[in-house]
């Protein structure tokens, strides 16, 4: 099987996780839509919430965050300040790609960690004004950074096969 199979199943399956985060998405801006809506509602007409819907919209906010950021990594618009990095040679670009692709796997690796320790303690934790514990938001985070590893870990591998960087939009995203 050689390196082009390879990246073909590879595009083929980050294209369908890539559908299903962007109908996460939608769902989520969806439920913050109605939940917003409806608290708009609660506060100035009838009561709907005993609860408290802004502690919902928080939880939904953060897993948006890290959906979003997934998305945004996978199809290459993340913002970078590249000022100094078109000054230099190519060879050059393509090292300090590498280094910070790995850079980036230890920190979502260490937060990853950190994230799991941090679900221990939260799960006996209960959001005031809400049915749900602290570990909610923080599976967002964790699911977030379990999307973003595989990505950045065959960018990674593209790089250091000799790969050109991956197109901005992604071939099979695109479809």
């Amino acid at each position: 099987m050689s390196f082009d199979d390879v990246e073909r199943i590879v595009l083929k399956v980050s294209g369908y996780v890539a559908r299903i985060v962007d109908l996460l998405i939608a769902v989520v801006v969806g439920a913050l839509l109605v939940l917003v809506t409806s608290q708009f509602i609660d506060r100035n007409y009838v009561t709907l919430w005993y609860d408290s819907p802004e502690e919902y919209v928080k939880i939904g906010l953060v897993w948006l965050c890290f959906l979003g950021f997934v998305r945004a990594s996978a199809t290459g618009e993340t913002i970078r300040i590249t000022f100094a990095q078109d000054m230099l040679s190519p060879g050059m670009q393509r090292i300090i790609a590498i280094l910070l692709d790995v850079l980036l796997l230890v920190v979502v690796a260490f937060l990853a960690w950190k994230s799991w320790i941090m679900i221990q303690t939260a799960r006996m934790q209960i959001i005031l004004g809400t049915d749900l514990t602290l570990d909610v938001p923080v599976f967002g985070m964790l699911a977030g950074f379990g999307l973003l590893v595989p990505l950045v870990f065959w960018r990674l591998v593209r790089a250091l096969a000799g790969r050109p960087h991956m197109p901005d939009a992604h071939p099979v995203i695109e479809d």
